[in-house]
């Protein structure tokens, strides 16, 4: 009987403690349910145009949306809710409203919609361009920060851009007497040589030395592959707007980009491999180098505790330097 009536109280008792933390989280709970059906419902959303079936407010935005979005904030303010095609869209359209999100907001708002188009290679996993915020997206940022955009380094810089504008102008000059030569009365593409130079500068911040020749056909297939991943970077895709056909893939822009980034990577997977070839035989001659470059800095890191992440992988460490490119300059010439 004493066991018996133990038993009993120990169970009201459980009952006694658990039963407020339920009813907090039920009422917790019904709260949220009722905020998120609200806020499908459009009642907590920010004021924006009616959008149409299925395409929303694709086709309000015309042919300028920068534009658009600025006549917008006379009628419904400096934060505008957009529909399109099936993803919400949160448009801060002032200076004011944009300081408010970054300061009180910043966790909430800093992952970034990735455009399928580069999921291609995990390319959305390795670059912290476009990735999301994660520890390794801190972990690089950092990284970058302090060896790659320090004021320190890029004063360093000084002699080897110099270098780089001056190669650009010799190479223009070569061209241009090839092009007379030619009978193209000294026509040429300037925008190939500006895309060179700010390569190589780049290549000799993170590798030490100019990574392509104008005249090698790597140079080429490279340039042409960066050219087609920047255009189908910025061409509109449907499966953007509308998640359930990228499986898809209707317009072939992630077939395009799979094909043309992987060519990019490849290239620069090669560069990798000399450059680490060429440190192990350093660390056999046992000739220490003492100014380090961006690459070696990556390399050599073992990993952050802080933030529980290992080394980096050799996919990730190709897709990090390619996203260290220039961005292609459209010039006449």
């Amino acid at each position: 009987m004493e066991w018996a009536w133990s038993f009993s109280f120990l169970s009201w008792l459980s009952l006694i403690l658990s039963g407020p933390p339920l009813i907090l989280l039920f009422l917790f709970h019904t709260r949220r349910r009722r905020q998120v059906e609200e806020f499908h419902s459009g009642k907590l959303r920010p004021p924006g145009p009616q959008g149409w079936p299925v395409v929303g407010n694709i086709f309000d935005l015309g042919e300028l949306p920068h534009q658009t979005l600025c006549k917008f904030q006379d009628k419904f303010g400096p934060v505008i809710w957009l529909q399109l095609g099936s993803v919400g869209t949160l448009v801060i359209n002032s200076a004011d409203s944009a300081a408010k999100l970054f300061k009180s907001h910043d966790l909430a708002f800093s992952d970034r919609r990735c455009p399928n188009a580069l999921t291609v290679h995990g390319y959305n996993h390795g670059s912290i361009a476009i990735g999301n915020y994660s520890p390794y997206f801190r972990v690089f940022k950092r990284i970058g920060a302090m060896e790659f955009n320090a004021v320190k380094r890029v004063n360093e810089s000084v002699e080897v851009r110099r270098k780089c504008v001056d190669n650009m102008i010799i190479w223009i000059e070569e061209a241009a007497m090839k092009s007379h030569s030619s009978g193209l009365k000294g026509v040429i593409e300037i925008y190939h040589f500006v895309f060179l130079m700010a390569f190589n500068m780049v290549g000799n911040m993170v590798f030490s030395e100019d990574i392509i020749d104008s005249e090698t056909k790597e140079w080429k297939e490279f340039f042409d592959s960066m050219n087609k991943v920047v255009e189908w970077t910025g061409k509109p895709n449907l499966s953007d707007y509308f998640p359930l056909l990228k499986m898809l893939d209707p317009l072939g822009i992630k077939k395009a980009m799979n094909k043309d980034m992987g060519r990019c990577l490849k290239i620069v997977a090669n560069f990798v491999k000399e450059r680490m070839e060429v440190r192990e035989e350093r660390f056999k001659r046992k000739d220490g180098k003492e100014k380090k470059d961006f690459l070696d800095v990556l390399l050599e890191f073992e990993g952050d505790k802080r933030d529980s992440l290992g080394r980096i992988s050799e996919e990730n460490l190709n897709i990090i330097l390619t996203a260290r490119r220039p961005r292609t300059l459209r010039l006449s010439g």
